[in-house]
C-alpha cells in the first residue's frame, strides 16, 4: 500500500540495500549506544531526506523511517510501534543535528521544530 503521506524520491527505499540504514535503536541498547545509533541516523538521514523534504515535519520524518525499516532484518518495527520512544529521539537527533549541520534554509526550519515532541517526554 502506498504512503498517503509526501516521500522525497530521493531518499532510499525500503527495498534498497539494508545495510546502508544505521541498526535499529531498541530496549536493550544502552543509553550511550542509543546516542551513537540516533547520531547515524540523523547523518543518514539529514541529506537523504530532510535536505530534500518538503519541511521538517515530523510526520514525513516517521512515515520515511518506518518505510525505510519495514522489511529491515532486525524487525523494529513492532517494538517502535508499540513505544515511539526510540522514533521520537531519532527525530530530535536528526532535528538538532539539521540545526548544526543543515543548508541555511533546512537549519532554520530545523530550529522552528526542535521541541516540538517535548510533551511526549522526548
Amino acid at each position: 500500500m502506498a504512503s498517503p503521506l509526501p516521500t522525497p524520491t530521493t531518499s532510499p527505499q525500503a527495498t534498497g540495500p539494508q545495510q546502508l540504514l544505521p541498526p535499529a535503536p531498541t530496549k536493550e541498547n544502552t543509553p550511550k549506544v542509543i546516542a551513537q545509533i540516533n547520531r547515524a541516523i540523523a547523518q543518514y538521514y539529514w541529506p537523504r531526506h530532510f535536505e530534500c523534504a518538503v519541511s521538517c515535519r515530523p510526520a514525513l520524518f516517521i512515515d520515511r523511517l518506518m518505510t525505510d525499516y519495514g522489511d529491515h532484518e532486525d524487525d523494529p518495527l513492532a517494538e517502535w510501534l508499540d513505544n515511539m520512544w526510540a522514533v521520537y529521539k531519532a527525530y530530535k537527533a536528526c532535528v538538532k543535528y539539521g540545526v548544526e549541520n543543515g543548508s541555511p534554509e533546512k537549519a532554520k526550519e530545523a530550529e522552528t521544530f526542535q521541541g516540538v515532541l517535548n510533551p511526549f517526554g522526548c
